[in-house]
């Protein structure tokens, strides 16, 4: 039994060996892959109708480059870094999610006090005497119930006819 045990033992450490020597292979392989001569890039530049189109040498690149132009500053030195220097160091605070708040609002000369602002509503509600307030006049019926993320549901009395 522990002869059966050692040689068990002995196949296991040589595939073990085995697996080593490939991690290493393939990580020099790896890395050879990633080197490249930047300077020797690309000689040529291939145009669309086929044609190759040489690029430049070095020497050739300084001579043939725009010239650049100089361009008046907008704001001088010392007025950009007095404005750095206000800004160091003082990193804005992130506001909290306000929620649900309440603002005064009018809409075509209607005061609507206490207005239920909620910034992740994707379902606008208001109250049928509110709608009749402001001039609608058109409604039609209803055949949708609205269910709420909380869970809560609704089914309104009836619904303003987008025309």
């Amino acid at each position: 039994m522990f002869g059966d045990l050692s040689s068990k033992f002995g196949s296991l450490s040589t595939h073990v060996q085995k697996l080593e020597v490939q991690i290493a292979q393939t990580a020099e392989a790896a890395k050879k892959q990633n080197e490249v001569n930047t300077q020797k890039f690309c000689s040529v530049v291939s145009s669309i109708d086929g044609t190759i189109v040489p690029t430049l040498s070095q020497g050739e690149e300084e001579e043939n480059e725009p010239k650049e132009r100089h361009k008046p500053e907008r704001y001088s030195w010392e007025s950009r870094r007095a404005y750095k220097r206000r800004l160091e160091g003082k990193p804005l605070q992130k506001q909290e999610d306000p929620g649900k708040f309440v603002i005064t609002s009018s809409i075509n000369g209607i005061q609507l006090h206490d207005c239920l602002c909620d910034t992740g509503a994707n379902v606008n509600l208001m109250s049928l005497a509110l709608a009749k307030d402001l001039g609608f006049k058109e409604f039609k019926s209803p055949k949708i119930r609205v269910e709420f993320a909380d869970l809560s549901c609704m089914e309104p009395m009836e619904c303003l006819k987008m025309s």
